[in-house]
């Protein structure tokens, strides 16, 4: 396996104001999670997608007012999980930023 390409599982959350920018942070967050509410999401990525896809977020929010965040999700622990949705075994928080 290459440097890199060990997919890993991360907990993402935001908090935009600007209803376009919201909506191309949804979009772009959508294609690698397999579950996600309104405004947080589970996804599995490897350290070259993390990168692009903060590289997207940098580029279009306002750091004055919206709020974007990355808790990384440790692979050796278990986690609570109510409701139907699907969950990715991987769960301890620790944040990264």
């Amino acid at each position: 396996m290459f440097l890199g390409t060990r997919l890993r599982g991360y907990l993402i959350g935001y908090d935009i104001t600007d209803d376009k920018v919201r909506a191309r942070i949804h979009r772009r967050v959508k294609r690698y999670s397999a579950t996600y509410q309104l405004s947080v999401y589970e996804l599995e990525l490897n350290e070259a997608e993390l990168g692009e896809l903060l590289a997207f977020v940098v580029e279009i929010i306002d750091e004055q007012c919206d709020s974007f965040f990355v808790l990384k999700l440790h692979p050796a622990t278990d986690a609570y999980h109510e409701g139907n949705a699907v969950v990715f075994p991987t769960q301890a928080i620790m944040v990264i930023s």
